[in-house]
């Protein structure tokens, strides 16, 4: 009861904004670094996407592709603003058919027109062809070994935590 009363004269004394205010600073500093990482994390699959987001090699795709994407769930872990931003170029992405050619993103960068979610679409959708890939392996017999199974949920686990961090 003791602590209640101070909060409760705390609060009254600062109109009751305090804790709202630091909150809200608190969210705005952390929304304009994730930003800030999103951006260097979209140089960098934009820069490097034809080795980065290769599935030519299953074991260094499931490395690449899982780094890149366990940093893009973390940078973008359920903000809203960062969510919207990322499902409407997503939208666009998909409408634009922006998957079916590898130099669209090579062309848009030249031209200036890439928008800032692009490569991590690219990267979504890398993870998703990944995690089904792997999927399939296994589904047609890819181990007998238990041990070996842990191999196969790393994509999908991966793909699955991406998409979780990209709701709010």
């Amino acid at each position: 009861a003791l602590i209640d009363d101070g909060m409760e004269q705390n609060d009254a004394s600062n109109g009751g904004d305090g804790v709202e205010e630091e909150l809200v600073e608190s969210d705005a500093a952390s929304t304009v670094y994730a930003s800030i990482g999103r951006e260097i994390l979209s140089a960098t699959v934009c820069a490097f996407r034809t080795a980065l987001l290769s599935l030519q090699s299953t074991t260094r795709a499931v490395e690449n592709i899982g780094m890149l994407a366990d940093l893009a769930s973390a940078i973008h872990c359920n903000s809203k603003i960062l969510c919207e931003q990322f499902w409407n170029g997503w939208e666009e992405f998909c409408q634009g058919g922006s998957g079916e050619n590898d130099d669209t993103m090579n062309d848009g960068i030249k031209e200036g027109l890439l928008s800032n979610d692009e490569p991590m679409c690219y990267l979504l959708d890398a993870s998703h062809s990944l995690a089904v890939s792997t999927l399939e392996e296994l589904k047609n017999g890819g181990s007998e070994q238990p041990q070996a199974i842990i191999h196969y949920l790393k994509p999908l686990s991966t793909f699955l935590h991406l998409i979780a961090s990209l709701c709010a």
